[in-house]
Parts: C-alpha cells; sequence; structure tokens
C-alpha cells in the first residue's frame, strides 16, 4: 500500500520510533483502486517492561483533499495579488472597522507610504483631510444617512448595498494634495457577510488639468470628466473561463450577481468593428511581451453604446501563456468630452482661420484708404479701386458704379471680373438705389434688379448704395458663386462701400477746392498765382525738350468806358464771355489765365512763333464777333489788343517772357488797339 519510492523513508521513521517514542510525518499510501492519497500520521511506540518497545500505535488522517485546497488557495492569493500589483489604479482593501490590511505597489508609488508604513492604520486619518470627510458626513446626512465623521463616511452606501464613487482630495507623505476617483466594493464572506472593503481610485490629475486647459481655452465649453468606473478580471486562457469583480460585471453590463462567463461571451458584446483591435491586442501582449491595452466599444443588452479601456499583463508557465489578469473602466465620458474637445478645438479653429481673415482684410483695407487719400483726382482713384478691391472679394466679379450729374443715369468707373452684364444703367433699375439700402439676392429667390436681368440665374449678387453726406453717390455691386458672398463677405462689402463713398467725396471736396484756389471766380479762367506755376513748369519742360514756348498779354479795349457806360456788372459779364469763348477755343494743353483786371494770359506751350500769331488773330477776330448782352442789351463790338512773346526768342525766363509779351500789348494799345503787336528779339 505504500509507494515504492517511501518505503525506506517509512522504514527510517518507524526506526526513529524506537528512540524518539512518538512522531509524526506524512506520506502518500496507495488505495486498493491505485489512487494516491496523503496521509498525516501520528506514531506512538509503547515499551514493555524492560523498557524495550513492544508495539506501534498509528493514527492516521487523509489530508489530500485539505492539501489542494490550501494549493489552490495559495495560487488565488497569488493571483489577487498579482492584479494588485500589476494595476496603474490604487487598490487599498481594509477590514471592517476602517484598519488598512492591503496597499498596493501602485498606492505606495501614488501616495508615497510604503505598506508596512500603512497596514494596520485607518485610512480617513492617514490621507484625508478632515474637514473633506465632515463635508462628506454632511452630505450623506442631508440624503437620511446619519452618520459620524470618520471611516463610515466612505463606506455607509457600500454598506447600504449601494454603490459608491466618490472624488476625494489625497494627502502624501509629503503632504502634497491631489485629487482620486475612489470606487469602494464590500468584501464579502462566504454567508454574504460584510468582512471588509476594497477601494480601487486613480490619480485624475491630468483630467483636472485638461479640463481647466479647456475652460481657458473655451469659455463656451464647460464639460467636465465624470468618474471613471474600473473592474477587474481573470481570463484563463486554457478554460477559456473569465472571473471578475462586481464592478466589472456592472460595467459591462453583465447582470447583478454574475462573478463568471465564457470569453466568448465577452467577444458576443464588443462591438464588430472593434473586435480585430482586441484581438490584436491580445496577440500582441501574447506574443510580444508587451502589457495588454486596448480600447473598444460594448453593447449592453438594452442596445446603449459604452466604451471600455482596458489594461492587462499575461501569465506564463513553461513558456505557455496561461492566465491574462487585468483591469477595465468605462471611459464613455473620457471618449465624450475628447469628442467635445476636438468639436472645439475644430470650432477654435475656424475662429482663428476667420480672425486671420478679418485682419487681413482690415489691412488690405487700410492700404485701400491710404492709397485713395493718396489720389490726386477721381479719375486716379477709379483706375486703382479695382486692384484694391479684387483682393478683397476673390473669385467674385464686381463694380464701382456712379450717378452722373443729372442722377438720373449710373455708370461704371472701375469694374473686375467677367459677369458685370450691364456698365450703364438708368438709376431705378437698382432696387438698392431706390430703397437706399443693401440688396441682396441668391441664386433661388430675390427681387432682381432690372440692370441684372440677363445675369446668369446661377450667379448670386450684391448691390451697396453708397452714401456721402446723406446723399447717394453711386453703388458697389459684387456678383459670383452663391457660396462666396457668406456673410462675413456681405458686411465687408458694406464697409468697402462706405470708404469708398467717402473716399471719392472727399477727392470730388478736394477737387472743387483745388479748383476754387486756381480758379479765377469771375471767368472760371485759372488765377495768376497759377498762371506763374505753370509758365515756370511749362518753360522747364519745354528747355528739356527743346520745344518753343508762346505767350500772349490780352487787354479789352476800352474796358473802362463799358463800365462807365453800361456798369460794372456789364463789365463783368464782357471777361466772362470772353473767358468762356477763350475756354472753348484753345487746346487742351494751353494755359488761360486771368491777369489782373482787365488783363489776361494765354501759355501755349510747344508752339512756334508763328504759331502763336496765327492763334492770337483768330482770338481777337472771334472775339471781336460776340454778341453780349447784359439785362437783355447788346453791349456792342468788344476787340482786344494782343502781345505775343516767344520762347528763347524773347526771353528764358518767366519773367523776361511776361515783360516781353507785356510791352508787346503795350505797343499794340499805343497803334491804335485792336491789333496784335510782337514782342522785339
Amino acid at each position: 500500500m505504500i509507494p515504492k519510492e517511501d518505503i525506506v523513508q517509512v522504514k527510517m521513521l518507524f526506526h526513529q520510533l524506537q528512540t524518539s517514542l512518538s512522531h509524526q510525518h506524512e506520506n502518500y499510501w496507495l488505495t486498493k483502486n491505485s489512487d494516491r492519497r496523503l496521509i498525516a500520521w501520528s506514531n506512538t511506540a509503547l515499551l514493555g517492561a524492560d523498557e524495550a518497545v513492544e508495539y506501534f500505535i498509528s493514527t492516521g488522517i487523509d489530508i489530500t483533499e485539505e492539501k489542494q485546497v490550501k494549493e489552490a488557495l495559495q495560487q488565488t492569493n497569488t493571483l489577487q495579488l498579482a492584479i494588485l500589483n500589476s494595476t496603474s489604479y490604487m487598490v487599498i482593501s481594509t477590514d471592517i472597522d476602517g484598519n488598512i490590511c492591503t496597499f498596493n505597489h501602485a498606492a505606495q508609488k501614488l501616495l508615497g507610504y510604503s505598506a508596512e508604513e500603512v497596514v494596520g492604520k485607518t485610512t480617513p486619518v492617514i490621507f484625508h483631510a478632515l474637514r473633506e470627510v465632515v463635508q462628506r458626513a454632511q452630505v450623506l446626512s442631508s440624503q437620511g444617512i446619519d452618520i459620524t465623521p470618520g471611516f463610515d463616511v466612505f463606506v455607509a452606501q457600500v454598506r447600504r448595498g449601494e454603490i459608491d464613487e466618490q472624488e476625494w482630495t489625497y494627502i502624501r507623505k509629503d503632504g502634497s494634495r491631489f485629487p482620486i476617483l475612489l470606487s469602494i466594493t464590500a468584501l464579502r464572506d462566504v454567508d454574504g457577510n460584510i468582512t471588509g472593503f476594497l477601494g480601487i481610485g486613480s490619480d485624475i490629475s491630468d483630467r483636472k488639468q485638461t479640463i481647466e486647459a479647456l475652460r481657458t481655452s473655451e469659455a463656451r465649453l464647460n464639460l467636465t470628466l465624470e468618474a471613471a468606473q474600473m473592474g477587474t478580471w481573470n481570463w484563463d486562457m486554457l478554460t477559456h473561463e473569465v472571473t471578475f469583480s462586481e464592478r466589472l460585471g456592472f460595467i459591462f453590463g453583465f447582470p447583478p450577481g454574475t462573478h463568471q462567463a465564457t470569453f466568448q461571451n465577452f467577444i458576443n458584446i464588443i462591438h464588430p468593428e472593434d473586435r480585430i483591435a482586441v484581438e490584436q491586442s491580445i496577440t500582441r501582449a501574447v506574443e510580444g511581451g508587451v502589457n495588454y491595452n486596448v480600447e473598444f466599444r460594448i453593447f449592453w443588452s438594452d442596445g446603449s453604446l459604452h466604451w471600455i479601456g482596458s489594461q492587462g499583463q499575461v501569465y506564463y508557465d513553461n513558456g505557455q501563456a496561461i492566465r491574462l489578469v487585468g483591469v477595465s473602466m468605462d471611459i464613455t465620458k473620457r471618449k465624450h468630452t475628447e469628442q467635445a474637445l476636438q468639436q472645439a478645438n475644430v470650432k477654435l479653429t475656424d475662429w482663428v482661420g476667420e480672425l486671420e481673415e478679418r485682419n487681413r482684410e482690415i489691412t488690405f483695407l487700410g492700404e485701400m484708404s491710404e492709397i485713395l487719400q493718396a489720389c490726386h483726382t477721381v479719375e486716379e482713384a477709379y483706375k486703382v479701386l479695382p486692384s484694391l478691391i479684387q483682393p478683397l472679394f476673390p473669385q467674385i466679379s464686381g463694380g464701382i458704379f456712379l450717378i452722373n450729374a443729372s442722377r438720373n443715369m449710373v455708370e461704371a468707373v472701375a469694374t473686375w471680373g467677367t459677369s458685370i452684364s450691364q456698365t450703364l444703367f438708368k438709376s431705378d433699375d437698382c432696387w438698392a438705389l431706390r430703397r437706399g439700402r443693401v440688396h441682396c439676392m441668391d441664386t433661388h429667390t430675390g427681387l432682381v434688379c432690372q440692370h441684372l436681368e440677363h445675369a446668369p440665374s446661377s450667379t448670386a449678387y450684391l448691390c451697396v448704395p453708397m452714401m456721402a453726406q446723406g446723399e447717394a453717390l453711386g453703388l458697389l455691386h459684387l456678383s459670383s458663386p452663391e457660396l462666396a458672398l457668406t456673410q462675413g463677405k456681405k458686411q465687408l462689402a458694406i464697409t468697402v462701400a462706405e470708404q469708398i463713398s467717402w473716399a471719392l467725396a472727399n477727392l470730388k471736396l478736394r477737387e472743387k477746392l483745388q479748383n476754387h484756389s486756381i480758379r479765377d471766380a469771375l471767368t472760371n479762367l485759372f488765377n495768376r498765382r497759377y498762371m506763374e506755376e505753370s509758365l515756370e513748369r511749362e518753360l522747364f519742360r519745354c528747355d528739356r525738350k527743346q520745344q518753343p514756348l508762346g505767350v500772349i498779354m490780352i487787354d479789352v479795349d476800352h474796358f473802362k468806358r463799358f463800365n462807365d457806360t453800361f456798369g460794372h456788372e456789364a463789365g463783368d459779364a464782357i471777361l466772362r464771355e470772353i473767358g468762356l469763348f477763350l475756354q472753348s477755343n484753345i487746346r487742351k494743353s494751353d494755359i488761360a489765365c486771368r491777369y489782373g483786371g482787365e488783363e489776361l494770359t494765354l501759355i501755349l506751350p510747344e508752339s512756334t512763333l508763328e504759331t502763336i500769331q496765327q492763334r492770337a488773330e483768330q482770338i481777337r477776330e472771334g472775339v471781336k464777333h460776340l454778341r453780349i448782352q447784359h439785362r437783355q442789351q447788346l453791349l456792342g463790338a468788344v476787340t482786344l489788343s494782343l502781345g505775343i512773346a516767344c520762347f528763347p526768342q524773347h526771353g528764358s525766363t518767366p519773367t523776361t517772357l511776361i515783360q516781353a509779351a507785356d510791352a508787346a500789348l503795350y505797343c499794340a494799345k499805343t497803334s491804335g488797339r485792336d491789333r496784335v503787336s510782337i514782342a522785339e528779339s
């Protein structure tokens, strides 16, 4: 009955009994069915009268099952310890009174205490501020749970069978504080009685910082991350059985009280699109020696979708993977937060793009304003407007239209792009001008302006009245594909129209003021100051080009007689009519001026002496045939005396030329008037 390999050991034990008289040992015995059973023996030697061993009494107990249970328990303890030390979450267990029994590696790392320093002590005393414990007790009291501040604050809800998951501020050994998401589970014996508590916590400092950064960067996004749920599991890769904690069963939506399922049960609830990723992560962990780490989606029995984050470690036996042990947590809210953050980043990116576009538009508007202010005439402004406006409205055609003096027609003074259908139309043809407000039409609906009736139907357009000092100057017209005329572009068009309106109004006013400063109010001829500036400029130009220049001095004969006979208003009428005659009978390059009183001056650039003399005679004869009336009364024939001088024959400076022409004029008047006299060389 004793296995052969144990016979020698048994003989030695009986030999020892002859000297020690009693002994205990364990050895295997074979049953009738040849089963090996482990027997625990208690042996006693009985002595005879001669003090010699006469009998042996041995009592044996079969401890085979007891030995197996002890080995299984040791294995379970080993696995539990592996789970505790492999997770990145803080795990602390206590007895029913709150004395710490287990303090895993993550807890030691997070809190700075060794297990030896805290095991046997009460958790609130070590890690928690009394103020926070008292506040939690007050909250529970408001919920109908009467409780004294202390350890019961942490486990009161668990004792009632409720889930307890709270955010706490933990105090490290060095006094620093940090937030922990703590999930507490009751530990129960086989009869369901609570024997202790298990707290699982995760450092949520990074999450806090992320929330704060999100609040700072985007005030509208006021999302907070809720506590993450976590549970432990143990997958026997040989039997494909998975055992797991109560928390994990809740996370995966299993019925309450379920603590075991097959691996296939888990695969069945994973989203079909994520199953490959989970299986690949398992393969990498088994074959590559890396930790199992994957995020995936699952379906609960009610059809709701949840995100799960899992971490784990593979255990091997003789090179064969036998177990995958790890933790899982519900990361649905974190995923939702990430999606919200991504949306916020997209929105922020859009806002940055819009801001950059607004800055670019402001820069262009500033440049446009500077350039328009630098223009000398409205005609110059008309030429530069297309190049100034087009960068503000890329891929958009348009034009600047101004109302004519009679205010019945509108004409384009600047255009760009290709879709301007009419460049001249009646002011009543545009709804924007008729209503005095912006008029917009998209590609589908709206009131079409008559000047755009022949425009393509696929084109949207915008007409913006250009107003200055309460008066309509014209309009800014834009047309393009519908998508290009955004609300931002429409607002920009209004701003551009305002700037152009004021710029053109200022240019017209400047031209008017400048015209007043260089023209004689009575004759509308240039005044003497402008004549002197122009003569100097034209002399310089003709000298550089080696061209002649002529000056004609003109005096109205017997002007004082007209004033004495018909009055000064009649004299003014004579000077106005002569001014009109000169303006309509000289070249564009010639300059007609009122020198003073009844004396007038003509500057004729690039004209020979012969040409000057012919022009002088034409003027003299033309004025003589004017029929000038004042108060419906003919004033009679008006004659002129003219003196001419030519550069360079009669002088090379403005002063010498004027003096020479004036002397020739004097000669004409003293020679009988109504004639042309040439200066002496």
